[in-house]
């Protein structure tokens, strides 16, 4: 009788084949890892651009930018300039709902717009965000934002186009609107105690860390053993656990930040170029 053959592959092939693909997966993975990052960030970039559509057109309706927070005393007290441009950008319906809730004076904490998560302030890079999230310290869900208007200098000095009670024209802008930036990328903390989009006290009712930033901020994380954010050199990189990067404008991607200036184009920073930025963040270049 012939004998039979029987074909196969040897352990020797069959692991040489193994180490092959491996081989390529490693090179493929970072790659198509590299390719969603790249759609990541042009969305993040989209949605900074539509904000900057909406402040403008907000700006031209009512001739000057929205409050980066309204103070306590305001009819609407707490509230975010996120949620002044929410008719300028298809969120007519959820303005209408905050302003009832806010006329009965019922805090912001308990409207049903807290914890709704417009996708438009959120930046798809964060995995963190798209839906709201459970802060610990508080016991609530939350709506979160990943773009923060920019006060300035810091809370204190507003020198810049959002703050506590602001009401910037255009004229104020002396050092021209391509020369200013009016928002800017920081991710929400880590237990997600700062980073509101509706409302939110921030720091010492300011609504510092919460809704706006200083360039070079003196507002203190009250959860974190921080010191006051003046970087004088490169950013370290990003760490979505560091309870002291909310003092800072930063972000998840590699190297740097996005902001929006007031002329609405959409700049990248790069974190050596952070010390920089305070020059960009003030009206007036002071």
């Amino acid at each position: 009788m012939p004998r039979r053959v029987r074909f196969g592959f040897s352990i020797l092939e069959l692991i040489t084949v193994i180490a092959i693909l491996s081989i390529l997966i490693g090179l493929v993975l970072p790659a198509v890892q590299s390719v969603r990052e790249a759609a990541r960030e042009v969305s993040c970039t989209n949605n900074l651009r539509q904000i900057g559509l909406a402040i403008g057109s907000r700006e031209v309706a009512l001739r000057c930018y929205p409050s980066g927070t309204n103070g306590e005393s305001s009819r609407t007290p707490f509230r975010s300039w996120l949620v002044d441009i929410l008719p300028y950008h298809e969120g007519t319906q959820l303005y209408a709902k905050g302003n009832d809730k806010f006329a009965k004076y019922v805090p912001y904490y308990l409207h049903d717009g807290f914890q709704q998560q417009p996708i438009l302030y959120c930046c798809p890079s964060d995995p963190r965000t798209g839906i709201a999230q459970f802060a610990i310290r508080h016991q609530t869900f939350v709506g979160l934002t990943s773009y923060l208007g920019v006060n300035g200098t810091n809370w204190k000095n507003r020198d810049g186009i959002l703050y506590l009670d602001s009401k910037v024209r255009d004229a104020d802008i002396r050092d021209g609107k391509s020369n200013t930036i009016m928002v800017a990328e920081r991710p929400p903390s880590p237990a997600f105690d700062y980073g509101w989009w509706y409302g939110g006290h921030g720091h010492q009712d300011s609504g510092a860390l919460d809704h706006h930033l200083g360039a070079a901020e003196t507002a203190i994380s009250r959860f974190g053993n921080c010191e006051p954010a003046i970087p004088s050199g490169a950013l370290s990189r990003f760490d979505l656990n560091d309870e002291c990067k909310v003092n800072h404008f930063w972000s998840v991607h590699s190297d740097g930040f996005f902001v929006l200036r007031a002329d609405g184009s959409v700049q990248f920073i790069a974190q050596s170029s952070y010390p920089a930025l305070r020059e960009l963040a003030t009206r007036d270049g002071e």
